[in-house]
């Protein structure tokens, strides 16, 4: 399907105005999420009532294999990557039609929802046919080559939301703004400029943990975001997070062999207590690293930055954003946005109501 054609399609069928909600969906290499709001209002809203845990581990991984690495790169699946693909967008698409249909019972998905799904840069064409051949085959479209589907990449939908914050005394043209996208496995620096017409138990443990009760180890790492990693400032001497392992996770307990260890955490009626030395120690490698990132582009640039933002799971830490700010406050602006684990789902959103607006 030709450029042209396709926008020329996309055109006729905006002006008829079938659109009425976008959803945008954050198609994660480990984490997916989506976010979505209707075109009257505009009022973008994440989902978060992610209900039931998961008794086994999932297929993980299988975005890679639709990346330009070698073969042997590529994670060993137990099932045909497009199938991975394809039961993943089925069972999150169940979700979105769920979601859509709660609020705006008229809403019909198929002629008035229009589903933007985020990928990184580096993707293909291939890549993409490949995706929305997956999503039909998962009934998000009834064609193939419906425009109900649309793809935006990663790094532009996390700009568009956070230009969307950027605030009126900075929205100007030609302003530079830097993103840092700081998430549970991996950091992402990106910039931009706004042109005239911007818009501690074991390995093996936890392992076992993983593959058998994937559910409940999503929790402890939930928990522990929620109590540990993201109130965590630096300044408390006296702060302390417990992590009562009987109460919040036991199935762990059965696989601890190590009698030594075993016995240490009996003594201690099995409460972990991460103290402030602890949780710096546990903290300090990731920030040194982010800090190192931002410094370098810095350092390397001829530009000036008039706004730097924080997003990611990792970016809600207060510990993370008071380094950075004693870091760097006195040469760039430094903004948090709302939500900032759901900034790139949010940017595809953005990314979707700019579409019809721009046709209009």
């Amino acid at each position: 399907m030709s450029l042209s054609f396709g926008i020329r399609t996309i055109q006729d069928h905006f002006e008829n105005d079938n659109i009425r909600v976008v959803v945008g969906l954050d198609f994660g290499t480990t984490h997916s999420g989506f976010a979505y709001c209707h075109i009257e209002d505009q009022d973008i809203r994440s989902y978060n009532s992610w209900n039931g845990a998961l008794d086994s581990k999932p297929v993980e991984l299988f975005r890679l294999h639709l990346g330009d690495s070698l073969d042997e790169f590529k994670p060993e699946l137990p099932v045909d990557y497009k199938k991975a693909i394809t039961d993943f967008l089925r069972e999150i698409g169940e979700v979105i039609k769920e979601t859509v249909a709660t609020c705006w019972p008229t809403i019909d998905y198929f002629k008035n929802v229009l589903l933007v799904i985020t990928v990184p840069a580096e993707f293909s064409e291939k890549s993409k046919e490949i995706l929305r051949m997956c999503a039909f085959n998962a009934g998000l479209i009834k064609e193939k080559y419906s425009i109900y589907l649309q793809f935006t990449t990663e790094h532009e939908a996390v700009a568009l939301y956070c230009m969307k914050n950027l605030g009126q005394t900075l929205a100007r043209p030609e302003t530079n703004i830097m993103i840092v996208d700081c998430g549970d496995n991996r950091v992402d620096l990106t910039t931009r400029k706004l042109m005239t017409n911007e818009q501690l138990v074991g390995d093996k443990p936890m392992d076992l943990l993983r593959d058998n009760n994937y559910g409940q180890m999503q929790y402890l790492i939930q928990n522990f975001g929620k109590y540990g990693k993201i109130p965590f400032t630096g300044d408390d001497p006296g702060f302390s997070y417990e992590l009562d392992i009987q109460e919040t996770i036991p199935i762990l307990t059965q696989y601890i062999t190590d009698d030594e260890i075993r016995k240490t955490l009996e003594n201690d009626e099995w409460i972990i207590e991460i103290d402030f030395e602890r949780m710096k120690s546990i903290s300090e490698p990731v920030i040194q690293k982010i800090l190192h990132l931002i410094k370098a582009q810095l350092d390397n640039t001829q530009e000036t930055y008039s706004a730097m933002f924080l997003v990611g799971s990792f970016s809600e830490s207060k510990y993370l954003q008071k380094r950075v700010k004693e870091e760097f406050q006195y040469k760039v602006k430094i903004i948090s946005v709302p939500e900032p684990i759901a900034a790139i789902a949010r940017g595809a959103v953005i990314y979707g109501l700019s579409m019809k607006n721009m046709l209009h």
